[in-house]
């Protein structure tokens, strides 16, 4: 694939491959510019069902116009290649930036709303997204973000999934999820939002999982307290919340999250004041007193002479 032309993009090198394309950076000929190009994998390219669902991609990607969300721009096929073209965010992914170092507790809450506010965007069209994890999170370099991988959104009357192939990636899908009573909504997607957020709080999984395909091996979440004790009291209150197992137990929706991340600092306690010292209160006595100690230890020393 590298290096062929596909209409007037040519392939420059493999970004990345999932369950539903394979992601190449491509440069568009006509407008000389970088783009990224979603594939179908070999063995699904011909299949109609696959098709469908790579064009819902675009489609639910052409109704979310967001700064925080990935943009699309075009939709084509040649010969048995179906792709769309994607806006090309250079960055690095969540993920990446999570192996090298954790964030800082600024830059985290700071994506923390980004995300929030995308996917608060998503969900006021009905559309639920499914996937939210690390690996879907673009960082760049400016401080923003992109949220991207829009290939198993669920839509409003719309599910072509099985009941017992529900997507998503296991270490970021509710509890509710595994059991089937629910294939995917508002508070799924809180429940993703919340592990992502906790693995950038504290680079673990809150339940205990191996990897991101591994189930949950705990019934409790681990205590935030102990694997990041710089976090505010309200700030571990609010990552349990989100990932709590009952879902009416979680945040309403993403306004709700957004809201309590931004006032979230306005709940910590007001620090103690540093008592001021002499010198900083009167230094003119600060000297005097100084002066007279001086005064005392020399005529001490001449007195013992």
């Amino acid at each position: 694939m590298i290096g062929l032309t596909i209409s007037h993009y040519r392939i420059l090198e493999k970004l990345g491959r999932g369950g539903m394309g394979e992601v190449y950076l491509a440069e568009d000929t006509q407008l000389g510019r970088k783009v990224a190009i979603k594939f179908l994998p070999k063995e699904v390219a011909t299949d109609e069902r696959a098709k469908q669902r790579l064009l819902r991609e675009a489609q639910t990607a052409a109704t979310l116009d967001h700064p925080h969300i990935c943009a699309i721009y075009e939709v084509g096929q040649e010969g048995e290649n179906s792709f769309i073209v994607l806006q090309y965010v250079e960055g690095e992914t969540l993920a990446s930036r999570l192996k090298r170092q954790l964030p800082d507790l600024r830059d985290t809450l700071a994506i923390s709303l980004q995300v929030a506010d995308a996917l608060n965007e998503a969900h006021a069209r009905g559309i639920i997204h499914r996937d939210i994890k690390p690996d879907n999170v673009i960082l760049e370099a400016a401080g923003s973000l992109k949220l991207i991988d829009l290939g198993v959104v669920r839509l409003p009357g719309m599910e072509d999934f099985p009941p017992d192939a529900t997507p998503g990636t296991a270490a970021y899908m509710a509890p509710e999820m595994f059991t089937g009573e629910e294939a995917g909504n508002v508070a799924t997607d809180i429940y993703a939002l919340g592990v992502t957020l906790f693995r950038a709080f504290t680079g673990e999984y809150p339940y205990g999982n191996a990897d991101a395909v591994s189930p949950p091996r705990l019934e409790r979440p681990k205590d935030t307290a102990l694997l990041r004790p710089d976090l505010p009291a309200w700030l571990q209150a609010a990552l349990n919340r989100a990932i709590a197992h009952d879902p009416d137990q979680r945040f309403a929706d993403m306004a709700e999250i957004a809201h309590e991340f931004e006032s979230g600092p306005a709940h910590a306690p007001p620090q103690p004041r540093r008592q001021l010292t002499l010198y900083e209160r009167n230094p003119v006595r600060f000297w005097q007193v100084v002066s007279a100690l001086l005064a005392i230890a020399l005529a001490v020393a001449l007195w013992r002479r």
